[in-house]
């Protein structure tokens, strides 16, 4: 929100996982929000949306299971990751 943030999703395909990252523009410093596996990963063409006040990241989840495949809204505290 204050353009010294940026966040983002990238993807691990050796160890099947995606991580939502949120990037310091000013010192490059990259921390690592929240980590999902491929049966629950982060939607790849999903981009992260900051709440107004900066204290929240919301992002699309995949949810995938043999017999089907849902997705939902994930919302996560930026200072905590919970």
């Amino acid at each position: 929100p204050n353009g010294n943030f940026l966040a983002f999703v990238r993807i691990f395909p050796e160890t099947a996982t995606s991580v939502l990252i949120v990037k310091n523009l000013i010192s490059g410093e990259e921390r690592n929000l929240a980590t999902r596996n491929t049966s629950s990963e982060f939607v790849r063409n999903s981009s992260p949306a900051w709440s107004p006040d900066g204290t929240k990241i919301a992002i699309s989840v995949s949810r995938q299971t043999i017999h089907n495949a849902a997705s939902h809204l994930a919302v996560f505290d930026v200072g905590s990751g919970a």
